[in-house]
């Protein structure tokens, strides 16, 4: 992994304002998140943080925490990686690879012709690891459209319809559903809420209507809630979440097998209060017990999160 940290800073133009909430994520992210070698001596980093490659300066510099990219785009490869993930495995398994444990998800717009060159480009045979190389030869293969921006006059009404309707190209990605989705809300390819990434940290919000401008998420192992029910049956859980002024029910599904067993993963833990994010004291259960609906709830503390421990909810009347 390729150290990101001050080599680059001056890629900094004169004149550059790092904003409140950018100040108050940084701050946060140095005194929340875990010291990694590499910085202060030559040892290689436990971790890395995941963002946009022209925010990998700030965090590397304010922050003092390693990026997988940087701005002069060392790493953009492993960005356009991450960035187009088109599911919650292949992310994960992606993350891994690289060692990624936080990702820095600020609001933006990425126009779908940058996700078309980043596929591309994360394609290439002759990718470098950790440079940025020039990809001159990029065709892209779709023109632009509605959902970024430009239409010709000369298409017809009913093609501009079709075309506004269509899913943009960003909305199959991984960060799209880190920066638009929280990781909860489901889409075409993210059908269920993260088993393994919670919010961490939230920018603060003026209105709730808003989305924060800034999310720090934390990849984790997450805790195995267990149980049983009858066979082949459906099984509920929900957390109530709040980030900042903005309320949201995190909740999963899943089927007892055919001997009645089930798990969940779950990447919150209960009564967490800190960057802005709250969780309520526990997490709400259900499910089918000799043909009749049982009510159940449990606890889920940091350390269970952090080491994949067993958790039995009890029953409740």
């Amino acid at each position: 992994m390729l150290l990101n940290f001050v080599l680059n800073y001056s890629n900094f133009h004169v004149g550059f304002i790092i904003k409140p909430d950018e100040v108050d994520a940084l701050e946060w992210i140095k005194k929340e998140t875990p010291l990694t070698s590499g910085f202060f001596d030559k040892g290689r980093p436990e971790y890395c943080f995941y963002c946009y490659w022209d925010e990998g300066n700030r965090i590397a510099y304010y922050g003092q925490r390693p990026t997988l990219v940087n701005n002069a785009m060392w790493g953009y490869g492993k960005m356009a990686e991450v960035l187009t993930a088109e599911s919650e495995a292949e992310a994960y398994s992606v993350c891994e690879k690289y060692g990624i444990k936080y990702f820095y998800i600020s609001h933006r717009n990425i126009p779908d012709a940058m996700i078309r060159f980043q596929k591309a480009y994360k394609q290439r045979p002759d990718i470098p690891q950790d440079s940025y190389k020039f990809f001159p030869e990029f065709e892209d293969p779709q023109p632009e459209t509605l959902a970024t921006g430009s239409l010709n006059q000369e298409d017809s009404s009913q093609n501009a319809e079709e075309i506004s309707e269509k899913p943009r190209d960003i909305e199959k990605t991984f960060h799209y559903w880190l920066s638009d989705c929280c990781a909860i809300k489901a889409n075409e390819n993210f059908v269920r809420p993260a088993s393994r990434l919670r919010i961490v940290y939230s920018a603060k919000q003026t209105n709730r209507l808003v989305a924060p401008q800034i999310l720090i998420y934390e990849l984790v192992p997450g805790a195995r809630i267990v149980g049983r029910a009858d066979p082949n049956t459906e099984v509920k859980l929900s957390l109530e979440c709040r980030f900042d002024l903005t309320q949201m029910l995190y909740s999963r599904e899943t089927t007892a097998d055919k001997d009645g067993k089930f798990e969940i993963i779950v990447p919150y833990s209960t009564d967490y209060d800190n960057g802005r994010i709250k969780t309520d004291p526990f997490y709400k259960l259900s499910w089918i017990s000799q043909g009749n609906w049982q009510k159940g709830k449990c606890n889920v503390s940091e350390k269970s999160i952090q080491t994949a421990a067993l958790i039995v909810p009890e029953s409740v009347d």
